[in-house]
């Protein structure tokens, strides 16, 4: 076939804990765990569009590389926490093998011969599971900035019945709720490993950090 150009529009969202998260595009600089040298060019490129020439010997590779391109700017940038993917009628698709020839499946990535197809970056933004205590997970979300305005770890039980919000200084649940048993269960957790969690919530979320050499009395100002 002879060379043709298609227009390659770039999207990106974000996710966390299963769900759509893409406020974190519009809201900087509460980036959360992944930071803004990540966010800030994924932001940028949500809309943007660019032409791609390509004949039969063009295969997923060559069209991915461009659109990296587009979206880091030229730089070479492997955010791990990304992945990669096709649009099309609502439907995600990824590429398996990308030495497949990008003509050959535009039937499936622009089934209404629109002349445009969608790349989409998809982004976590979880920060993690952390060690509990059974029946009870713990965990911690990337972009807590402004919310509860205090260090706290999210628990939740293992049937998913219950989940609260509970404060590192404390061991009290301030959003959310528990059963007794669970609420003194994940007090005496986190009492008991106070300083982990506080660790935890400084290098895993995008909230204030606290300055735990003053708040264990290392250090007195």
């Amino acid at each position: 076939m002879s060379a043709e150009t298609i227009t390659i529009k770039l999207d990106a969202h974000a996710y966390e804990e299963e769900k759509l998260c893409d406020s974190v595009f519009d809201q900087p600089p509460f980036y959360g765990i992944n930071g803004p040298e990540i966010m800030e060019p994924l932001s940028k490129c949500r809309g943007m569009a660019f032409q791609l020439t390509y004949d039969a010997a063009t295969t997923f590779a060559d069209v991915m590389k461009h659109a990296l391109s587009e979206i880091w700017n030229g730089e070479e940038i492997d955010p791990g926490r990304t992945q990669y993917a096709f649009l099309a009628r609502g439907e995600r698709f990824f590429v398996c093998n990308e030495s497949r020839s990008f003509a050959s499946m535009l039937k499936y990535l622009d089934p209404d011969y629109t002349g445009c197809v969608t790349f989409c970056a998809l982004i976590s933004c979880d920060a993690g599971e952390v060690e509990g205590i059974y029946p009870l997970r713990f965990f911690f979300r990337s972009h807590e900035a402004g919310k509860h305005h205090v260090p706290h770890v999210h628990v939740r039980d293992a049937g998913h019945c219950y989940d609260a919000s509970v404060r590192i200084a404390d061991g009290e649940v301030i959003a959310g709720y528990l059963p007794s048993r669970f609420a003194k269960l994940a007090k005496q957790q986190i009492l008991s490993e106070q300083k982990y969690y506080y660790k935890c919530w400084n290098t895993m979320t995008d909230g204030l950090v606290v300055d735990l050499n003053h708040h264990f009395g290392f250090i007195q100002y």
